[in-house]
């Protein structure tokens, strides 16, 4: 199995007799690439997966909102390792 899968998948605590669920946070780092226009957010995607830098993992949906309005700015997760250098 991949290193970046592996980072994602759930801990495993066998001895575990009582749900912890401070034992299942984790923080991972990333970075995003920001989108400042809504409607050149499909080329950004597209770009992204030619160049194989979009995290591409089952459980996360690789666009995001960076706010709570419906217009908000969205943003690009990148895999593990990769740096924005703000070229979106």
């Amino acid at each position: 199995m991949s290193e970046e899968v592996e980072m994602f998948r759930a801990p495993v605590n066998r001895t575990m007799r009582i749900l912890d669920r401070a034992f299942f946070h984790r923080d991972i780092p990333i970075s995003a690439a920001k989108v400042s226009d809504i409607k050149n957010l499909s080329r950004v995607r597209q770009t992204l997966l030619k160049s194989q830098e979009i995290l591409n993992v089952r459980q996360y949906h690789p666009i995001q909102s960076l706010g709570d309005e419906k217009d908000a700015l969205k943003a690009v997760l990148l895999k593990p390792g990769i740096e924005c250098d703000g070229r979106f």
